[in-house]
């Protein structure tokens, strides 16, 4: 069975994106998919660009590049908007960029979020908003209170796909969001994110913390999210990735000199708000 290495979130961060390729070629990967959001953010949105190109097998487009090509006025605020107009200015030269952003525009975008790809489901973002929709059960202080509602808003995002195994990105937090009846799949004894894991009458939004490999997913719904290459979120700096095999999915950590990062960051001609949230979500992973 092929073997498939996901990459989400790169966010133009060419140190953390080398480092996690570099572990990818050790680890007799057949593809490399790519779910999106290869630019924003950070400082080299050409190279990542130009490098995902180069390597992936499967590209999708994020929110990020969706807002360059076909942009919603009322989707990005205002320092975000900046960033991506300094972006946009990095790509014009890059030939791979113009080709493949050419044929997008403001009514097809979510054909380039989201594709149907050996029967399995790969979105950026929730399979009904390609782009936009984070799936998420909620803020973690609501877990008790609303957990019904929390529940039935997780079965919603898994009734959108039309595969059994789907993959996203968006939140930079590595998941696997699945039913409550496949509990038995999630190793207790590990270390696993207590506090984004959420656990529903139905549902679980399970959160590994580190490296981690979950088996018996060949006859499961299981919806994936291999966390950020470029800025996670979830309070582990190490860029993510994750390999998968149609029966397991690994969720693997890479370390990486996010200083090198920072100080490209550093010198961005953005606001000072936007650098320091970036340079501190380097180091802090959230």
């Amino acid at each position: 069975m092929p073997r498939y290495a996901l990459l989400s979130d790169i966010h133009a961060n060419i140190e953390a994106l080398q480092a996690v390729l570099a572990d990818v070629e050790k680890r007799n990967v057949d593809e490399i998919l790519v779910l999106g959001d290869i630019i924003g953010y950070g400082p080299d949105p050409k190279e990542c660009w130009e490098k995902v190109c180069e390597v992936a097998n499967v590209m999708l487009i994020g929110n990020h590049e969706q807002e360059i090509v076909a942009a919603d006025d009322d989707y990005t605020g205002g320092d975000v908007k900046a960033m991506l107009k300094w972006t946009e200015q990095q790509l014009q030269n890059s030939s791979s960029w113009t080709e493949f952003i050419a044929p997008i525009t403001v009514e097809n975008y979510p054909e380039y979020a989201l594709k149907i790809y050996n029967g399995k489901t790969f979105v950026h973002a929730a399979a009904h908003s390609p782009t936009k929709q984070y799936i998420w059960p909620g803020y973690e202080g609501f877990y008790i209170i609303y957990n019904d509602q929390l529940d039935s808003r997780l079965l919603e995002f898994m009734s959108a796909f039309t595969t059994q195994h789907g993959f996203f990105g968006h939140t930079h937090v590595p998941t696997v969001l699945t039913y409550y009846r496949n509990k038995l799949i999630f190793d207790i004894e590990g270390t696993w994110n207590k506090e984004m894991t959420f656990i529903g009458p139905n549902t679980i939004f399970f959160v590994p913390q580190g490296k981690m490999r979950i088996e018996d997913l060949a006859d499961k719904h299981a919806y994936i999210n291999p966390g950020s290459v470029g800025q996670p979120r979830d309070g582990d700096p190490r860029a993510a990735y994750a390999i998968y095999d149609d029966t397991s999915i690994e969720f693997i950590r890479v370390v990486y000199d996010f200083t090198k990062t920072q100080e490209k960051v550093s010198q961005l001609p953005v606001s000072e708000g936007i650098k320091k949230r970036t340079i501190d979500r380097l180091a802090k992973g959230k």
